[in-house]
C-alpha cells in the first residue's frame, strides 16, 4: 500500500497434502459437502488468476456445485452465492 499498489485477499477452499483436510477422512467429508481438495498446483494457478484480476478479493476453491448448494441453502436463502450462474441454475431447476 505504501507503494501505490492494491492488495488482494484470498479466500481459499481446501487444500489436499496440507493443512486441515490433510487426510483421508476429511477429504472423503469435504468432496461429499461438494468441496474437494485442490491440488497445490491448481490452487496456485488460482492464486496466479486472482492476483492478475485487479480485484481486492477473490475464492480460489473446487466447488462440486450441485452438492455443495444444496447443503448449504438448506436452511435459507444465501445472497453470498446466489447470484452465481451455477447456482441460479441449480435453485431454478428445484
Amino acid at each position: 500500500r505504501a507503494r501505490g499498489l492494491a492488495g488482494t485477499s484470498v479466500a481459499w477452499g481446501p487444500w489436499a497434502e496440507a493443512g486441515m483436510a490433510a487426510g483421508e477422512a476429511a477429504e472423503e467429508h469435504l468432496r461429499r459437502s461438494g468441496l474437494p481438495v485442490m491440488a497445490p498446483g491448481s490452487a496456485l494457478v488460482g492464486l496466479q488468476r486472482a492476483l492478475e484480476s485487479g480485484e481486492p478479493t477473490g475464492v480460489v476453491a473446487d466447488v462440486d456445485w450441485e452438492r455443495f448448494v444444496p447443503s448449504f441453502t438448506a436452511a435459507r436463502p444465501r445472497p453470498l452465492i446466489g447470484e452465481l450462474p451455477e447456482v441460479r441454475e441449480l435453485l431454478a431447476a428445484e
